[in-house]
């Protein structure tokens, strides 16, 4: 069975495969996770910026939640009031 999770991120770096999103709420903060860039959520991640604030939606892809895939993606909104574009489904 699969859990999902929805956690305020900050993105942390990009390579060429992942995105990586550091954790910004709860017991585990700082905990940074990669997230497949060809998993889910692909336009919307690859628009991110690096320092960008989130709220992700993540499902486990495995049993040990140690490896997750991207259902929805919410920027927070700017500082000027303005709200980026949410992920479609």
């Amino acid at each position: 069975m699969s859990q999902r999770a929805t956690k305020k991120f900050t993105v942390a770096e990009f390579d060429d495969e992942y995105v990586w999103l550091k954790l910004r709420e709860g017991e585990k903060r700082g905990l940074q996770f990669a997230i497949p860039l060809n998993n889910g959520c692909q336009d919307e991640l690859e628009s991110l910026n690096e320092g960008e604030k989130i709220t992700a939606t993540l499902e486990s892809m495995n049993e040990r939640n140690t490896a997750w895939q991207c259902v929805e993606i919410q920027r927070e909104e700017e500082e000027d009031g303005r709200t980026a574009m949410p992920a479609d489904d």
